[in-house]
């Protein structure tokens, strides 16, 4: 072990970079935010917003997209794409912004929506067709800092957590207590700290779905939590809870890497 992090502290000092690497280099999770908008200087408005609490909170990889047609929005649900947060214009929607909001919450129930309104009298009915924050049209700085917050608050609590149909029942697992998931033909076990549940999913897909840079693949059959490997040698690794795990020589150096870097942060 001694010696995996002499070579890592090598590394980094050879290439200009700290001895120790820090946790928060790791990739950050990409956040898409929709713009649901007609008007050029609201939508400016709204991405200069945007890139200052981007950079003020230092949140990561952001991509903002523009629809000028609530009907394009929808398709790009209907297509599979998603949001994270959706920035809506109340006055964009044809059939009315209530009609909307249910085709938006129909596609995918975890987006979070912001309504722009044009004039205070329309908060109650923002509300009550459920968006999670109502800004002014007018003035969309005014408490936007604060509606970010929350939302991403809520975006970051939601991303910890897991929801699977598996074979036992449906349940809910939070990534951190994952030790790492083994695929079998089309079913894959998920070892958690609590017992094995079994799921008829590839491991692709299960690792697109857990979407964490402390899992990484260590063989075309196995996805571990970094954070629970105890040693690795001789492309073996050792789990926490003692399972012995084989890694692949194409991986190998990769998930020296990792294991090196977890255990020096």
């Amino acid at each position: 072990m001694e010696r995996i992090i002499s070579i890592m502290r090598c590394f980094y000092f050879f290439n200009g970079g700290s001895s120790k690497p820090a946790r928060g280099n790791r990739k950050k999770k990409l956040m898409i935010i929709w713009i649901c908008d007609r008007g050029k200087s609201d939508i400016d408005e709204l991405k200069s917003l945007i890139e200052c609490y981007k950079k003020k909170k230092d949140i990561g990889n952001v991509e903002v997209r523009v629809f000028d047609d609530a009907a394009d929005l929808i398709q790009e649900m209907i297509e599979g794409n998603v949001a994270d947060i959706i920035i809506l214009d109340a006055m964009i929607a044809e059939n009315g912004t209530e009609d909307l909001l249910k085709r938006i919450r129909t596609r995918n129930s975890d987006s979070k929506v912001i309504l722009l309104i044009s004039e205070m009298r329309h908060v109650l009915d923002g509300y009550q067709m459920k968006t999670d924050w109502i800004l002014l049209k007018q003035n969309p700085s005014d408490r936007f800092f604060e509606c970010m917050d929350r939302l991403c608050s809520d975006i970051r609590e939601k991303r910890k957590i897991l929801s699977l149909s598996c074979v036992e029942g449906d349940f809910v697992f939070s990534r951190s207590k994952i030790l790492f998931i083994e695929s079998e033909g089309h079913r894959c076990t998920i070892h958690e700290l609590n017992g094995d549940y079994h799921i008829y999913r590839r491991l692709d897909e299960l690792e697109e779905r857990i979407d964490s840079p402390y899992f990484i693949r260590i063989h075309q059959s196995y996805l571990v939590n970094v954070k629970y490997i105890q040693r690795i040698s001789n492309y073996e690794l050792t789990m926490a809870d003692g399972c012995i795990l084989p890694v692949s020589k194409a991986r190998y150096k990769q998930v020296q890497r990792e294991y090196a870097e977890n255990k020096m942060n």
